[in-house]
Formats: C-alpha cells, structure tokens, sequence
C-alpha cells in the first residue's frame, strides 16, 4: 500500500477516521492524504460547531467556511502527527458531493485506501438521507474503511 486517502469533515466521526488512518499510516509507512470537500450552500451558521472562534452573524457565511476547512485540516495534521505520521498532504475541495470528490481523487491519485468516519444515522434516516460512508463505499475505485 502506498497511498492513503481521510476523508476529514471536522466531525467527531471524521476526526476518528482521521486517527484510524494515521494508526495505519504510520504502522505501514503510507503516505497519508487528508481531503475535506465542503459546499458553503450545505451550512448554516450554527452548522459550524468545530470551529473555535466567535462566529459574527455577520461574517460572510463562504469565507467562514474556507476557514472552516483550513482548520479541519490542520487538526488532521495534528492528530496523525500525534500518532506519529509526520507528513501529511492535506487538500480541500469547494462545491461538490464528498463521495464523489473523494471517489474522484483517490482515482487521479492512485489511492489504496480510503477511511471514512460513519455518523451512526439510524435506519431510517439512513434511508431517506443516504451517507458519504455508503456512497463512498459503492463508488469508490479502491477499498473503503469505515472508522466508528
């Protein structure tokens, strides 16, 4: 395995995938990509719970969620330099599905793996709803984990 693939969504289940992956990473000597995909149309203000600074109702929602994005990455970049993966490329990605984004990267890239958090949606809101963790798991052109 050469190429490792995180999908980071600044969630609890995403920062867990974030761990899984760097355990891996750093057990196999794997590079390790983190990829966040966010699309400003999908938030709202009170959506944006990870970010630690005060959010002014006024701010512009898009700039707010860039930012939003830079921080998940870096504290992906903190958690898998706690485990003890030194290199990690981080990428993010504006406008469009995860699943797809991920799914498309990991075939530009020539990823081996991808790890995905799962949010632990019940039956019926996983139904009605779908999840990036199930998407994923059917499109993706390599193999999926799903971190819990």
């Amino acid at each position: 395995m050469e190429q490792l693939l995180v999908g980071a969504d600044g969630s609890d289940a995403g920062y867990r995938a974030v761990a899984v992956a760097a355990e891996i990473a750093a057990k196999t000597g794997t590079r390790l990509d983190a990829y966040v995909v966010i699309n400003p149309r999908d938030f709202a203000h009170d959506d944006l719970h990870g970010v630690e600074w005060p959010l002014d109702k006024d701010l512009d929602l898009p700039t707010v969620v860039y930012d939003a994005a830079g921080y998940c990455l870096d504290r992906a970049a903190e958690i898998a330099a706690r485990i003890g993966v030194a290199a990690i490329r981080r990428v993010s990605h504006v406008r469009s599905d995860p699943a797809d984004a991920l799914a498309a990267y990991a075939r530009e890239n020539g990823t081996d793996l991808i790890v995905v958090g799962s949010r632990g949606r019940g039956p019926v809101a996983r139904v009605l709803l779908g999840s990036v963790s199930q998407k994923i798991a059917r499109i993706a052109p390599c193999s999926v984990l799903i971190a819990r």
